[in-house]
């Protein structure tokens, strides 16, 4: 397993560039060409399932395990006609997106709420109980606007993928660089 690592360690360091490169590219998409937002995240989606299915079966036909080969092949197939699915239906993924996120952040800022509401009961210090309630109205509100508003809500989303994207792009090329740096300790 070894083996498959130190081959592949390369991949590390172009996996950390592309990402970055389709961050700049989703920020700058999003904020540039607002009415192809939806159709552009579902071509980034599309084409993140395409990369990782390839990758996922490169793995598979030049690993030395069985299992690994298997589930690898078995993953990466399934993610190439996941990657075929949104592209022939890009609307999906935008509403399916914001409808999560503003479930999430309504049940966030509901759970909260009640925290906020057991810290009172346990008679908690004044800014946690203060914070969990600001963070409650927060999660909350912007949950439902989200709802209401999810064209804007969508476009904040959209920018803030990118931004995620461009930071775990930043975190493979760190990894990258320290498992070098490491080596070459072990090495001397």
């Amino acid at each position: 397993m070894k083996s498959i690592f130190k081959r592949f360690n390369w991949m590390q360091l172009l996996f950390g560039i592309l990402l970055i490169a389709v961050g700049v590219a989703t920020i700058v998409l999003a904020i540039v060409n607002k009415g192809a937002v939806s159709k552009t995240l579902s071509i980034i989606v599309a084409i993140f399932f395409f990369l990782f299915g390839a990758l996922a079966i490169i793995m598979s036909l030049v690993s030395d395990t069985k299992l690994f080969t298997t589930a690898s092949l078995v993953y990466g197939s399934f993610l190439i006609a996941l990657g075929v699915v949104v592209l022939l239906n890009p609307t999906v993924v935008p509403s399916v997106l914001v409808n999560l996120i503003a479930v999430f952040l309504i049940a966030f800022g509901t759970v909260c709420l009640i925290k906020a509401i057991v810290s009172i009961v346990y008679k908690m210090k004044w800014y946690w109980i203060v914070g969990l309630f600001l963070i409650a109205a927060v999660g909350i509100t912007v949950g439902i606007l989200a709802f209401c508003y999810p064209d804007i809500a969508f476009t904040g989303t959209f920018i803030a993928a990118g931004a995620g994207i461009i930071a775990f792009g930043v975190l493979e090329i760190v990894l990258y660089f320290n498992r070098n740096k490491n080596k070459q300790v072990e090495e001397k």
